[in-house]
C-alpha cells in the first residue's frame, strides 16, 4: 500500500515495476519518457554534469534526488537491493543496464536468434501483435549496438506473413519500386487484416442464413417453463403471430392444441370404435386435427 502511495506522489503510477530482464526493455523506455516529461533526463543520461556554482549545484542536486527516487521506486524490492548504495541516478541506470541489458557477444547472438525465430512465425494468430513483437526485438538489438536496418525489418516482416497475405505482398511489389518504408507496410498489412476479418464474418453470416433457410421447421410450443427458484407462477406464454388455429380462427396456437376443440370433445358422448358411429361434430373435429 505504501508503494502505491509513493508512486502516486511522484506521478509514475502507470509505469510497471522493473522485475528483471523480462520487462527491462519496456521499463527503461517508460522511465526515460517520465524523466523527460519532468525535465530530469538530462541529469540521468549524463548530458549535464554537476555544475560548480553553489546555487546551480543545489538545483542540480535536487533534480538528481528526485530522478533517483523515481527510478528506485519503479523497481521491485529484490531489484532495489542491488542499487541501495548508489545515490547518483546516472550510476543507478548504468548498473541496471549492465545487469539486465548486457552488450556482450552472447547477448547479441541470443537476440539475433530470437529475431529470426520470431520472423519465421508464419501462423501467428494476430498480425498486429506479430508486427509489434518483431519491432520490439529490433529495438532490443538496437539498444545493445546491433541495430536492424529498416529494409531488413520490412523484408523479414513481409516474409513472415501467412499465406493468406501473399496477394498483398505481390501488390506491394507492383505498387512500389524498391523496399517501402516500415510504417507504410504496417498500414497496408493492417488494412488487409481488416478486410479478411470482414470477409470471414460475411461468409459466416451467409452460411448461417442458408442453413436456417433449408432446415426443417421445429415444432412450436406456445408455453415456456418457469424455471424460477420459487416456481409459484404458471409457465409463461410465448406469442407467435404466425400461428393461427383453423378451427377457432384465433392466433398463438395450432388446431391440434385448440382448447375449444378439447372442450367440445369433452362434452360429447364417449368416442366409439368405428368412425361411422362417432357424433358428427366429433368426427369433424378429429378430421381437422388429423389433416393439419
Amino acid at each position: 500500500m505504501s508503494d502505491n502511495k509513493d508512486l502516486a506522489i511522484t506521478g509514475i503510477g502507470s509505469v510497471p515495476k522493473l522485475k528483471g530482464a523480462a520487462n527491462y526493455h519496456d521499463w527503461r523506455w517508460q522511465i526515460e519518457m517520465v524523466l523527460r516529461a519532468k525535465d530530469m533526463w538530462h541529469v540521468v543520461s549524463g548530458e549535464d554534469a554537476r555544475p560548480e556554482g553553489v546555487l546551480a549545484a543545489s538545483a542540480w542536486n535536487k533534480t538528481a534526488s528526485q530522478a533517483l527516487a523515481i527510478v528506485v521506486l519503479t523497481c521491485e524490492s529484490r531489484i532495489q537491493t542491488h542499487i541501495k548504495t548508489l545515490r547518483d541516478p546516472a550510476a543507478v541506470l548504468a548498473k541496471l543496464d549492465a545487469t539486465f541489458q548486457p552488450k556482450g557477444l552472447a547477448h547479441i547472438i541470443r537476440l539475433r536468434k530470437e529475431y529470426h525465430q520470431f520472423g519465421a512465425r508464419v501462423n501467428c494468430d494476430d498480425i498486429e501483435d506479430h508486427i509489434s513483437g518483431l519491432c520490439v526485438i529490433a529495438d532490443k538489438r538496437a539498444a545493445v549496438g546491433d541495430a536492424v536496418a529498416e529494409s531488413d525489418l520490412v523484408l523479414t516482416l513481409l516474409g513472415s506473413l501467412p499465406a493468406a497475405y501473399d496477394t498483398l505482398v505481390t501488390a506491394i511489389d507492383q505498387q512500389r519500386e524498391g523496399i517501402p518504408d516500415l510504417e507504410w507496410v504496417r498500414v497496408k498489412i493492417l488494412e488487409e487484416q481488416s478486410r479478411q476479418k470482414t470477409r470471414i464474418i460475411s461468409e459466416n453470416v451467409v452460411g448461417d442464413t442458408a442453413m436456417l433457410a433449408h432446415s426443417p421447421r421445429q415444432p412450436w410450443t406456445n408455453t415456456r417453463p418457469n424455471n424460477s427458484p420459487n416456481n409459484n407462477r404458471k409457465d409463461e406464454r410465448v406469442t407467435d403471430p404466425d400461428m393461427k388455429c383453423t378451427w377457432c380462427g384465433r392466433t398463438n396456437h395450432w388446431a391440434s392444441a385448440c382448447r375449444i376443440i378439447k372442450s367440445t370433445l369433452d362434452k360429447l358422448e364417449p368416442i366409439k370404435t368405428h368412425p361411422e358411429d362417432r357424433p358428427e361434430r366429433a368426427a369433424y373435429a378429429f378430421n381437422t386435427t388429423a389433416t393439419w
